[in-house]
């Protein structure tokens, strides 16, 4: 009886433990910039209605990870001297991802925001983001993005 108690209670204990591992895994690919790692979080955070647990690990390995984004990069900006944002923008991008047309207004942020790879020219694209507009969202808070899009159209540039 015990064992067969204990059988039933396996493939959640897996299946918990896999998406630790999962987790996990994407806060090292975060850490290291690669975009497909906040993607596949914030996709476990959405697939994860059924078990709380493991969707407030996701969302606080999210914050955690875009904290350290926000500290990084100020620290960093700080360290350079005084650069208007898109100044400073287009010299993180200009190490990050090289080659990429780089924004002179709020729609080409709006799009390195929604476009690029780099968690680093993403997360310096909000900070100037916030610094062009005023509006204070979050660290790769792409929803509240879309929200001020939604009712600053033209200055988004119209397209997702």
């Amino acid at each position: 009886m015990i064992e067969q108690q204990v059988s039933s209670k396996l493939p959640a204990i897996e299946k918990r433990m896999l998406l630790i591992g999962r987790i996990s895994e994407c806060e090292a690919r975060i850490h290291n910039g690669f975009r497909a790692g906040l993607n596949e979080l914030n996709e476990i955070t959405r697939g994860a209605k059924d078990d709380p647990e493991i969707r407030d690990f996701a969302r606080s390995t999210l914050i955690n990870t875009a904290e350290g984004y926000e500290t990084y990069l100020q620290l960093a900006r700080k360290s350079v001297g005084a650069m208007k944002p898109l100044e400073y923008l287009n010299h993180v991008m200009t190490q990050t991802s090289p080659g990429e047309a780089q924004p002179s207004d709020v729609a080409g942020v709006v799009q390195v925001i929604r476009k690029n790879q780099d968690l680093n020219s993403v997360a310096a694209a909000t900070i100037a983001f916030r610094e062009l507009t005023g509006e204070k969202i979050k660290m790769f808070d792409f929803a509240a993005l879309d929200s001020w899009c939604k009712q600053h159209e033209p200055q988004c540039g119209g397209s997702k």
